[in-house]
């Protein structure tokens, strides 16, 4: 869901897109494909178009739209699921961090393997990446991430102290840049830690630094 803009606003954005500014056509593409609500009519073609446009002229936000759109083929927009996962991961590699996010969801589901085999590990390297770009991480991919870093720490089979760091660093960073999924989680773990710190347990101290310094507005 998008903010509905004034018609002065939306003006404006076309100009900018007009002028050739690619940002501007995938800002403007999006409004279209959200309809009435972001202040323009429902036009998911239109939007398709410009995401296309604007991924053609090097923005890596309307390449995963766009290929978000051609993967779901609807509206008036031709499915095409090969050209759709080739836009996103190109949006990844452009540095989208949701386009990274969607990418790793779908090798997660096994719909980018042509066997539908899942590929969990491969996911988790997207999820990690769309964590990690600067200066807008995938909040929702840090939560995911953290999540699957703090499982294998909690694991005795797989436990180290590489992946306990890492679950404390996405776990707050997804919850520094909004997903109350990631905070949810930093709270119900940081206690856990702390109590087993107090007992005496080095490497639950080592992680209890962790997550205070990853997160210090939510544990305070």
């Amino acid at each position: 869901m998008v903010n509905r803009l004034s018609k002065s606003d939306i003006r404006k954005l076309k100009k900018l897109c007009r002028s050739g500014s690619a940002a501007a056509c995938t800002d403007l593409g999006i409004l279209f494909r959200e309809g009435p609500d972001s202040g323009v009519e429902h036009d998911v073609p239109r939007a398709a178009s410009l995401f296309a446009s604007a991924c053609a002229d090097g923005d890596g936000r309307g390449c995963a739209q766009h290929g978000a759109l051609q993967l779901a083929g609807q509206h008036g927009v031709t499915r095409d699921g090969p050209g759709g996962l080739l836009n996103i991961k190109k949006g990844c590699e452009m540095g989208d961090s949701d386009g990274c996010f969607l990418y790793g969801r779908l090798l997660y589901a096994g719909r980018v393997s042509a066997n539908g085999k899942k590929e969990p590990d491969r996911a988790a390297q997207y999820f990690l990446h769309a964590c990690s770009l600067q200066p807008s991480p995938c909040a929702d991919a840090c939560a995911v991430v953290g999540s699957m870093f703090w499982e294998r720490c909690a694991d005795a089979e797989s436990s180290d102290d590489l992946n306990c760091m890492n679950a404390a660093k996405c776990l707050g960073r997804g919850c520094e840049h909004g997903s109350s999924d990631a905070c949810e989680q930093v709270r119900e773990i940081y206690p856990a830690v702390g109590s087993a710190c107090a007992a005496g347990e080095e490497d639950a101290c080592k992680l209890k630094a962790a997550f205070k310094a990853a997160m210090q507005a939510v544990i305070d």
